[in-house]
């Protein structure tokens, strides 16, 4: 059975596409005719130098701006596929196309023999261990089947041509490109630790693992399948997401069945997939952290934006996130559904109370050194409606809060609230049709309502 793996939110890479694409449809950027070599884009996410950001820009920076642009295509054109029609109000592509899955981990090994340590810089994402291994297994799947054939897809060598900038066959090893001489010094130290990284595997007794372990693990019968990756805009609409996996899933492996592993994001994305297209998706999937009931701490990030570890950069700043449309389907639409998630905490701090409250209201506590689960807070139920852009606007959330005050002018706060009406709606009617949740039914009768099976 054919083994599919989707990363999480933020786990594929976005770089400028300044060669020709598609106006409608997909984002895969297409050569020149005739051209032969793949053109190395220069990544606004991620790279080693933005989240140091050295030399230091400001948040705001073109090179490494996130944003989707706040205009539409109203109507499909004429002779648009009736499945991708659906997704219409559709949101224009801009400058940044998916550029590879972010398949790097940082390890340092101090010491020798059984007496490892690690440094482990872990605030970089990491998928690359994890593709690593099903690429093994597809390699060792034909080698098996005396097909001819070196992988089941191109997925992978897309992949090694988004990180290295030329076509090259994977070979169990990593090596500099020359096109490197033309990057940053951090990016070029990124690039390189990021290959040597997968040099060796780690274990608990002696740090590595031998050659022979790691053939036994991904090279023996029982594990080796046909496998391919799925890098994808992570900022597109959910709804839309989702017919794209589903679409991939049927173009690279068709007329059958497909086992798909998940983390985050894209595990709603495959919950989606198997709930439409059951048939498709039988064999089942393995999906980790994903956000089913709400993703309601995100609304942190989305208030005050994303920080570094290092706290160098707000690279996912508020002006950013709110152009972005698929984490509006992480909140919940009805008030049973949110529970005690988000609570009222204004009683803990009249009369000199604030200290019971280890919480920075002010600054994003995302993705920095030493955060950590404080104790449970109780309080009344903060609900608004999340799926009303006026709400956010009146509780001063995000670009609505003071901050953007000398920023935006009144044309630009339209612009957003009009973006943000269709992918709410959107996102709202998803969660309604996916995850089966009814605000007038959670809300009104005391009881939740399941998730249609």
């Amino acid at each position: 059975v054919p083994l599919v793996f989707v990363p999480g939110m933020k786990g594929t890479h976005l770089a400028f596409d300044d060669i020709h694409t598609q106006n409608h449809g997909s984002s895969i950027p297409i050569l020149p005719s005739g051209s032969k070599k793949k053109r190395k884009k220069k990544r606004a996410w991620l790279t080693l130098s933005h989240l140091l950001n050295f030399p230091p820009r400001p948040d705001d920076d073109p090179m490494r701006d996130l944003s989707l642009p706040l205009t539409y295509d109203h109507e499909p054109p004429p002779g648009t596929d009736p499945k991708l029609a659906e997704h219409y109000p559709r949101q224009h592509r801009g400058k940044l196309v998916p550029d590879g899955i972010v398949d790097h981990i940082i390890e340092v090994n101090l010491g020798d023999g059984e007496n490892v340590n690690y440094l482990d810089l872990n605030f970089l994402p990491f998928y690359g261990h994890c593709t690593k291994a099903i690429r093994e297994m597809d390699i060792a799947y034909h080698k098996i089947k005396h097909d001819g054939l070196l992988e089941s897809t191109d997925t992978f060598q897309l992949q090694d041509e988004s990180d290295n900038g030329s076509t090259s066959k994977y070979d169990g090893d990593a090596t500099i490109d020359a096109s490197d001489a033309n990057r940053g010094v951090f990016d070029r130290i990124g690039s390189f630790v990021e290959r040597t990284s997968f040099w060796d595997f780690s274990n608990e007794k002696t740090g590595i693992a031998t050659e022979q372990e790691s053939n036994q693990q991904h090279s023996s019968p029982k594990y080796c399948r046909p496998t391919a990756i799925f890098s994808y805009d992570w900022r597109r609409p959910l709804p839309e997401l989702c017919t794209e996996l589903h679409n991939f899933c049927e173009e690279t492996f068709p007329n059958q069945p497909v086992q798909i592993v998940a983390h985050s994001l894209g595990g709603l994305m495959t919950f989606a997939a198997m709930r439409h297209h059951p048939k498709k998706y039988a064999p089942g999937a393995v999906v980790v952290g994903v956000p089913f009931e709400t993703g309601i701490q995100y609304l942190q990030d989305l208030h005050k934006g994303y920080y570094t570890e290092l706290d160098r950069c707000r690279q996912f700043t508020p002006g950013a996130q709110f152009t972005m449309s698929s984490h509006w389907g992480f909140f919940p639409i009805s008030k049973k559904r949110l529970q005690d998630r988000f609570v009222d905490v204004t009683e803990h701090f009249e009369n000199g109370g604030d200290h019971e409250i280890k919480f920075d209201s002010d600054k994003s506590g995302i993705g920095k050194i030493g955060t950590e689960f404080q104790p449970a807070v109780k309080g009344a139920s903060a609900y608004f409606d999340f799926y009303n852009p006026d709400a956010w606007e009146e509780l001063q959330l995000g670009v609505f809060g003071p901050e953007f005050d000398d920023k935006l002018c009144d044309k630009q706060r339209e612009a957003y609230k009009e973006h943000m009406s269709i992918q709410m709606a959107a996102a709202k009617a998803w969660r309604k049709r996916v995850l089966g949740e009814d605000e007038e039914i959670d809300n009104n009768d005391g009881i939740l309502n399941q998730i249609p099976i």
